[in-house]
């Protein structure tokens, strides 16, 4: 498998993973994409051409994370505020150096 096929393969995981969600598993990807990068000679002639994917990928994967960050906290500020009180109204307010009994 050539380097492109691999990048193309990793990126497409690394996309999904974005997608879904996963960070945990895109940032294991991202550095799998870096490690492949880091193989292409500097001779190589296509080097110019793969970089230029390879930021072209970067921005196309940092704006998928930021769009789904903004979508996680429009979900959270959509939330209700929770109406309960922290204590159980029931239950005196006691020190944690107190002793009962």
């Amino acid at each position: 498998m050539s380097l492109r096929d691999t990048l193309r393969e990793t990126g497409d995981r690394l996309q999904q993973a974005i997608a879904a969600r996963r960070y945990p598993k895109a940032e294991a990807l991202l550095r799998q994409y870096r490690r492949c990068l880091e193989t292409l000679r500097p001779d190589a002639p296509d080097r110019a051409e793969v970089l230029r994917e390879a930021a072209r990928f970067f921005e196309s994967a940092r704006r998928m994370a930021l769009a789904g960050r903004a979508a996680a906290a429009a979900q959270l500020a959509a939330l209700p505020a929770s109406r309960a009180p922290y204590r159980v109204p029931q239950m005196p307010a006691r020190h944690t150096w107190e002793m009962t009994g």
